[in-house]
């Protein structure tokens, strides 16, 4: 199964979209973004229910059970829900309202509706503010959704407020009330009901209801037609995609509990977790428009002319989470120095703006490499040495405003020095061992040595040439990829692994060799730092010798 678009008016977040069959296999588009959601910095897991985009994409709204608040974040990229900032706002809706289930709000941010847990109706709001979670203030009640199904778990209203759509969790039906008058809550009655899936509980609708998306406690997601808007007698069952369709593995969730698109619907986010091991819930991004972190895809054409910028960098790069800051590591034989390049284009070498560097690294000699954490509050780098060293960033991915937080790491040899990555949960801190190994180092409190920690031994078992350079895994854990200096050319190697994150599980290696404008091939030491977008679609890669930088793409 593929989600592919039918292009139409409004819809979700502007577009309309469905599962369809097709001979392209799924694996050409897996999930590409991973994080967990408590790095949102609200305690939400396992309470999470619901998330929405509103129309624009630049604003999310979460819902959490356990404390009956709808909590609200800016977007800075929109419908990128990696890209978030949390608002400060939320509504506690407890008073009114049992926050178990799903919630919608108008097109215009102006109305919310929630269903609740606790009269089985439907709890209508307005806010004074459009889109301001926090000047939300109850109006009334539906007084007619009960009587139809005790279990009442999601709704839609209709843009011109003329019905309103319930799912019923203990009869499996999706009911329809119409509005005697727009958006007045007082006429309601019910008039239909359509059967569907016994396992659906949850759905969310495009903007003229001719097509729905539906969910409950397994790993399915369906999909309904409607041959006449926002009549439910007009339903046709459609098709459907698992998790595993998707390409998630059941290792990281196996039970669904959201699903938003973008503006176009080449992507949508996921919100899963796994019931079966009780881990942590995820949003996860589902790109259908590349195959990400697919170097058989990369195409490689040599630059006209390179990029040249103002820094001696050379032992990593790393972006931050929207591709609009692209970060090179150096060292200057008594400190690091982090500098910071604006790039006003995403993932674009060629937009880099003027740069900005950290200054008064000097507990970090002999940098090597370096991380964020999830939220960019957090950076690692390493040493040549046997220390890792712990800052803080009081504005996120800001390098101007890193202090030192008085916390390193000795790992007790001096091979454990290139940590390349850290988890969405800041408790693992991925490294290189200088050659061929990957390990793990696990950190007792997230995002920080202070709690203390574990240095797990270095997997060596993967096929490589020589030392690895700007190791990176997909944010999934599922491919691994590393740049190789050979006798010839400079080589991207790729690796799929069955369990995310453990290089003990990889198969086989696939390469990509790069060549030059001038000598017809990368000298052995010219491609001494490159980086890879988050959704593994295009990066960035630097010549050591001369300096220049130049874009790459991975997959169209």
């Amino acid at each position: 199964m593929l989600w592919s678009k039918s292009i139409g008016a409004g819809g979700i977040g502007g577009g309309e979209w469905l599962f369809t069959t097709s001979n392209t296999a799924i694996a050409d588009a897996p999930y590409t973004t991973i994080f967990a959601v408590d790095a949102l910095g609200i305690d939400l897991t396992p309470a999470f229910d619901f998330f929405r985009f509103e129309n624009s994409g630049t604003k999310m709204y979460v819902s959490d059970r356990t404390t009956d608040r709808i909590y609200q974040y800016s977007l800075s990229t929109a419908y990128d829900a990696m890209s978030f900032s949390y608002d400060s706002k939320f509504r506690y809706v407890g008073g009114n309202t049992g926050l178990d289930n799903g919630f919608v709000m108008s097109s215009d941010g102006s109305k919310l509706w929630i269903t609740d847990n606790f009269t089985e109706e439907v709890d209508y709001y307005t806010l004074s503010t459009n889109f301001d979670i926090s000047t939300a203030t109850y109006v009334t009640t539906s007084t007619v959704v009960a009587a139809q199904d005790t279990t009442g778990r999601s709704c839609a209203v209709s843009s011109d407020g003329n019905t309103l759509w319930v799912s019923g969790g203990a009869d499996n039906q999706i009911m329809e009330f119409a509005f005697g008058t727009s958006f007045d809550m007082s006429t309601l009655s019910f008039t239909q009901e359509s059967a569907w899936g016994a396992s659906d509980d949850y759905f969310i609708t495009n903007s003229d209801g001719t097509k729905s998306w539906s969910w409950g406690n397994n790993d399915t997601f369906n999909h309904d037609t409607y041959s006449t808007g926002w009549d439910v007698s007009t339903r046709t069952t459609g098709t459907s995609a698992t998790l595993s369709d998707m390409g998630i593995s059941t290792t990281v969730a196996d039970e669904t509990s959201g699903l938003q698109w973008n503006s176009d619907g080449t992507a949508a986010w996921v919100a899963a977790y796994s019931g079966t091991i009780g881990g942590a819930l995820y949003l996860l991004k589902v790109d259908y428009a590349t195959t990400a972190y697919d170097i058989s895809d990369l195409t490689w054409s040599p630059p006209a002319s390179w990029t040249s910028l103002s820094e001696s960098g050379r032992w990593a790069m790393k972006f931050n989470n929207n591709g609009s800051k692209m970060f090179v590591l150096r060292d200057t034989g008594s400190q690091a120095v982090v500098t910071e390049f604006p790039l006003s284009t995403a993932y674009d070498v060629t937009s880099a703006g003027t740069p900005v560097n950290s200054s008064n690294l000097t507990e970090t000699t002999t940098a090597r490499s370096f991380c964020f954490n999830a939220a960019g509050t957090k950076m690692f780098i390493s040493a040549a040495s046997r220390y890792i060293y712990e800052y803080d960033l009081s504005s996120p991915f800001d390098v101007s405003s890193i202090s030192y937080s008085g916390n390193s790491l000795d790992v007790g040899f001096a091979l454990v020095r290139l940590c390349f990555q850290m988890n969405s949960a800041g408790t693992e801190i991925y490294y290189n061992d200088g050659n061929d190994g990957i390990g793990v180092i696990d950190l007792t409190t997230a995002n920080t040595f202070s709690g203390g920690y574990t240095v797990n031994s270095a997997y060596t078992g993967m096929v490589h040439t020589g030392q690895m350079y700007s190791p990176q895994f997909s944010p999934d854990g599922l491919r691994f990829v590393a740049w190789e200096h050979g006798s010839i050319n400079s080589t991207l190697n790729s690796w799929i692994l069955s369990t995310p994150f453990d290089a003990s599980t990889a198969g086989s290696k696939t390469d990509k060799s790069f060549t030059d404008h001038t000598d017809g091939v990368l000298n052995p030491d010219e491609i001494s730092i490159a980086q890879i977008n988050r959704n593994g679609t295009k990066g960035i890669l630097r010549l050591d010798n001369v300096g220049f930088y130049t874009n790459f793409t991975l997959s169209e």
